[in-house]
């Protein structure tokens, strides 16, 4: 595994935004501000391509196999959303720490959505009780 960051760099990425054709601008432009240039694109698939494998083991020993994948592809989704991708100096320890930041996020928002239907179901006097792949529902006491 390659550990040393990738430097992203200003000037390059301006360059090969500028080379695109004109034609390609006004597709790029009609699309809107979600569009993503190919220079931001091209760092995020490096980066993916360098460091995919390892962060999906990774966060697959954090929550299991199952949801594992969906974590990575958000951790590398963040990246095309980033503000200033371009001058920004990204290494691997910094996307699992997005990727063990997303798994925090995710078993806090579980966590508040089952203590919210456990009292729910406590106010209608019935009992909601968890499968083993933590799906819901509701049993009459």
């Amino acid at each position: 595994m390659n550990t040393e960051p990738l430097v992203l760099n200003r000037e390059a990425s301006a360059k090969t935004v500028q080379a695109r054709p004109k034609a390609a601008d006004a597709a790029t432009s009609s699309i809107g501000p979600t569009a993503v240039p190919e220079a931001r694109r091209a760092m995020v698939r490096s980066l993916y391509k360098q460091h995919h494998r390892p962060l999906g083991a990774f966060i697959r020993r954090l929550i299991g196999p199952e949801r594992a994948e969906d974590v990575v592809q958000e951790v590398f989704f963040r990246l095309l959303r980033l503000e200033n991708l371009e001058t920004r100096e990204i290494t691997v320890s910094y996307l699992f720490r997005v990727g063990e930041n997303l798994v925090r996020k995710g078993y806090h928002q579980e966590r508040r959505s089952r203590r919210m239907l456990e009292a729910v179901g406590r106010q209608c006097g019935r009992r909601l009780a968890a499968d083993e792949e933590g799906r819901f529902e509701v049993r009459a006491d």
